[in-house]
């Protein structure tokens, strides 16, 4: 079941567990009214898009296999061990904070120049590169505005296990228009590679041949506000 997107959601990632692993399925594009009830929130479906990331960069895409069959009703087969795999375990329900270190592949993705307004998610998918949607990168492309934070659990607060690093490369699917159209999917180069930690690790991809069946319960991860019309919140 997946609800609207929240302001500050956008970018970020939704994931699936599968036997004690976790996997990115889509990624936070748009919603109606910043999380209005009963309006359906729009992501863009990762698997879409092997093809297109795989040119880009050299990640692992894994077929996942025994995805267990939903409960709910509606209308590991892992080549890399550390990813899609937190320290700690948890998990948001209903717009609840989560616990520090539970979702370790949550990234921010700030435009310095607009500050937290400028504020996307996105997720580490290897130690130097982060995705998330194409509506958080501002024209025309300057990557010196943008800064990404790691191991960061509530927005604007910086740990000792919080890394920020500036971005290299920025690359938007050239498919993107806006977020009624095809391709609000994006990479960021990160200008350091990072060391993974137990609050830093890659989420897992699956591959284009894989399907999560309708109902399979799922996550999203962002600084949103916990509820329509609240303010944004921890991770």
């Amino acid at each position: 079941m997946i609800i609207n997107v929240l302001q500050g959601d956008g970018g970020g990632p939704l994931v699936c567990k599968v036997q004690g692993v976790w996997y990115q399925v889509g990624v936070a594009s748009s919603g109606i009214g910043c999380a209005k009830p009963n309006y359906p929130g729009v992501y863009t479906l990762v698997t879409s898009y092997q093809t297109w990331i795989s040119t880009n960069l050299n990640v692992a895409f894994n077929y996942v296999s025994n995805i267990p069959k939903p409960t709910m009703t509606c209308g590991g087969n892992d080549n890399n061990p550390v990813c899609g795999s937190p320290s700690v375990s948890s998990r948001i329900v209903g717009g609840t904070n989560s616990l520090d270190g539970a979702w370790p592949w949550q990234v921010a993705v700030i435009h310095t120049e607009s500050g937290l307004i400028g504020r996307c998610g996105g997720s580490l998918i290897s130690p130097e590169w982060v995705m998330t949607a194409a509506n958080c990168i501002h024209n025309p492309i300057q990557v010196s505005n943008y800064k990404v934070y790691l191991g960061m659990y509530q927005l604007g607060v910086i740990s000792s296990h919080t890394v920020i690093t500036n971005v290299k490369n920025i690359i938007v699917s050239d498919k993107f228009i806006d977020t009624t159209s095809p391709g609000d999917i994006a990479l960021i180069q990160l200008a350091t590679p990072v060391t993974y930690t137990q609050y830093i690790k890659p989420i897992c991809l699956p591959s284009s041949t894989t399907t999560f069946p309708c109902g399979t319960e799922c996550w999203v991860t962002g600084w949103g506000a916990r509820y329509y019309g609240g303010e944004s919140m921890k991770l």
